[in-house]
């Protein structure tokens, strides 16, 4: 049976943390990166991570007599290893300080100050981590387990929903399995409603594991709460509603969001913001209809600038089937607003169109534009308590939230804004080193699952005081591990993140909260005016 006590500590600061040494009763690569130890001050239990881990020995005598002695076999070093541990030769293990809990009424608390020299360190028990990060209950769902422990770790869903979320790890490693397992405790607490811009159909009826096993989407789990729509019918057997946009619905930020995306030049970008300020709604409609020698005399603007905007933008938006001249007839807007409105989240589909980034970012900024602007009205307006809290997960942000198009895209406005109209951003990304840095800066609780690339773990980091000693905890980080801080944590955490299978199903059926009443609304304008 393990022992209570893993060590003792040397000595430290709570800038650099405190380094421990281990007893010699405790069983060799019994002890990882990223586990939580607990340090029992006289006054303080103090909750730390394990961010290194090392050899060490008293002094350099006996390790040199080891290694030069010739007449040593292997046998004979590891019975003087064996005698000398915990003596001459120990482990030690670097510990950060994250939170302190009083011992005296049980309050967490910020650590401001030291335990004693050879004060006693443990693993962190479930009472331990249920204190600092709450037992499970309506608000605090698990989200995994800490390395290490077969108990659970809960996250505040109300509090995820009050600020901006990501999740960055390279492919395969577990990221959008974690985006679901998120959106699924928001459904199924009833505490807000989600937008899932689905670029590569993983999150409606079915889904795909890491080891091509089927499992179910949010639709399937939860088919009264979630909407499935779609921007290709012929490919989607099961879907709620066909988006369909018309020109008139495309604003020019909507295209300017792709402009990296486009190749569209810096006179191309002034001659999108000419032609919306002349033609107002039908600028588009006008660009790709007019002939260049005509719209060259009406706007002044250069015959070559026009032909190569227009080459561009027909060369995609005629192959959009979901893009029709006509508005006649069609509701998409008012009818995805008003589902959210009913209380009920959003699936969008894109079949055929998952691989292209330019159909994806169009629609995604289009429809989150319109739904955004709806939520800014009933702030203003006071009718927001009619509306639950909006979270809208988006994967390959970066393709939208660079340096160079940011500046167009919705979802750079929703970042900033943060909780302001009731909506947040959930970001799903491998390259959170080409997001640019303002929005990186807007999110407040971060997932942190595999990343190799040294710029991507730094941009990740961005904002934690503690990246020094993160840092080398990410590298280290196995499929389906993840480092999470921020927002909605008391403290940061390394975990297990828990398995998206029948088991999590049932659980989200037990607790799940009905949905609100719904009611009708006259939609608002879909095209700002200038």
């Amino acid at each position: 049976m393990e022992e209570r006590y893993l060590g003792e500590i040397l000595e430290g600061d709570l800038e650099s943390g405190f380094t421990a040494k281990i007893y010699p009763t405790v069983r060799e690569e019994s002890i990882e990166l990223g586990q939580f130890i607990v340090i029992e001050g006289e006054k303080y239990l103090y909750l730390t991570l394990i961010n290194n881990i090392s050899l060490a020995a008293v002094n350099s005598t006996i390790i040199d007599a080891l290694t030069s002695n010739v007449f040593l076999n292997d046998e004979d070093k590891e019975i003087i290893i064996k005698a000398t541990k915990g003596k001459l030769l120990y482990q030690q293990l670097s510990l950060k300080p994250l939170i302190c809990v009083n011992r005296l009424d049980n309050c967490v608390e910020k650590v401001k100050t030291v335990p004693k020299h050879l004060a006693k360190i443990r693993r962190a028990t479930q009472e331990d981590i249920n204190l600092i990060f709450g037992e499970k209950n309506e608000r605090n769902l698990p989200i995994g387990f800490p390395l290490g422990m077969d108990f659970e770790l809960n996250i505040n869903i109300e509090k995820l929903l009050m600020r901006n979320t990501g999740i960055f790890a390279i492919a395969g490693s577990g990221k959008s399995f974690l985006a679901k397992i998120l959106a699924g405790h928001i459904i199924a607490s009833g505490l807000g409603v989600v937008l899932v811009f689905d670029m590569h159909n993983e999150y409606g009826w079915l889904s795909e594991s890491e080891e091509g096993i089927s499992v179910k989407g949010l639709k399937g789990i939860f088919p009264e709460d979630v909407v499935l729509a779609t921007l290709d019918p012929e490919t989607s057997p099961r879907y709620d509603i066909a988006i369909q946009l018309s020109l008139e619905d495309i604003e020019p930020a909507d295209i300017l969001a792709c402009a990296e995306e486009m190749n569209l030049s810096e006179p191309m970008i002034d001659a999108v913001f000419n032609f919306a300020k002349k033609f107002r709604k039908s600028w588009l409609k006008e660009l790709l209809e007019t002939e260049a020698d005509t719209l060259e005399k009406t706007t002044k603007i250069m015959r070559s600038t026009i032909q190569a905007l227009k080459r561009r933008l027909n060369a995609r938006i005629h192959r959009f089937k979901f893009i029709n001249e006509t508005t006649a007839e069609r509701k998409t807007f008012e009818t995805l607003i008003n589902m959210l409105k009913d209380g009920k989240s959003i699936i969008l589909e894109f079949g055929r169109y998952e691989t292209d980034v330019s159909a994806y970012i169009l629609v995604a900024n289009a429809i989150a534009r319109r739904i955004h602007r709806e939520y800014v009205r009933a702030t203003r307006e006071g009718w927001r308590e009619e509306l639950k809290p909006l979270m809208i997960f988006i994967e390959e942000a970066h393709k939208f939230l660079g340096p160079k198009v940011a500046r167009f895209s919705i979802f750079n406005t929703i970042a900033r804004e943060m909780r302001k109209y009731m909506v947040t951003l959930c970001i799903v990304d491998q390259r959170p080193s080409q997001i640019h840095d303002e929005v990186l800066s807007q999110i407040w609780t971060r997932f942190i699952l595999a990343l190799m690339d040294e710029d991507d773990i730094k941009a990740a980091l961005s904002g934690i005081t503690e990246v020094r000693e993160m840092k080398t905890i990410v590298p280290s980080l196995r499929r389906q591990e993840a480092l999470v801080f921020g927002y909605a944590l008391p403290s940061p955490a390394v975990f297990r993140v828990i398995n998206y299978d029948d088991k999590l199903f049932d659980f989200w059926k037990k607790i799940r909260k009905p949905l609100v009443s719904s009611y009708e609304d006259e939609p608002e304008q879909l095209f700002e005016d200038d």
